[in-house]
């Protein structure tokens, strides 16, 4: 178990209703839809980072890359890690009823800045479109030098697969979160 991420490229929205099944079929044939496409699901909690993908719409993409970006709390503390290493200040906050200092909380009450829509989005569901996949492609390409520079290996891995899906993302795609 843990958070896996798809990566898309080139999306063209399918015209589609769906069937008793919620699996996409042609309106006009009433066959299902095959081959290469995922739906969007828009994650309410974070909104407008689908943009300008349409939530419950159905994508074709050229192209598809993806890899597991850990165990949900493997995952948070290298989003911790990423908010300390592009230069968020700790701040407190409270968790189960405990205060901790924590790089990422800072960067989820702030409106912009590096890594900010991934630092704070869902760990376990939901889609970044287009918009902010450019902003986060550029980011990563910026915070690649000091990313090499970190000790831990496994963040320097993990810091290349996320940069690859939102590079390929920008080119009119999105990331996947499931």
């Amino acid at each position: 178990m843990g958070l896996n991420i798809s990566a898309y490229s080139n999306l063209k929205k399918i015209d589609c209703v769906f069937n008793a099944d919620q699996e996409p079929i042609n309106p006009k044939t009433r066959k299902r839809i095959s081959g290469n496409y995922f739906m969007v699901y828009a994650n309410e909690i974070f909104p407008n980072r689908e943009r300008p993908l349409i939530d419950k719409g159905i994508y074709r993409y050229d192209r598809f890359i993806s890899f597991h970006a850990g165990s949900y709390s493997g995952y948070s503390r290298w989003r911790e890690q990423l908010a300390e290493m592009s230069g968020w200040e700790s701040s407190k906050f409270e968790q189960y009823g405990t205060m901790v200092d924590s790089f990422q909380a800072t960067a989820c009450n702030a409106e912009s800045g590096p890594f900010q829509e991934l630092l704070c989005f869902s760990d376990c569901e939901g889609v970044i479109g287009t918009v902010a996949s450019i902003k986060l492609a550029n980011d990563f390409r910026e915070f690649q030098i000091k990313a090499n520079t970190f000790a831990d290996d496994w963040f320097k891995v993990k810091y290349g697969e996320w940069r690859n899906c939102f590079e390929l993302a920008s080119k009119n795609g999105a990331v996947d979160f499931h």
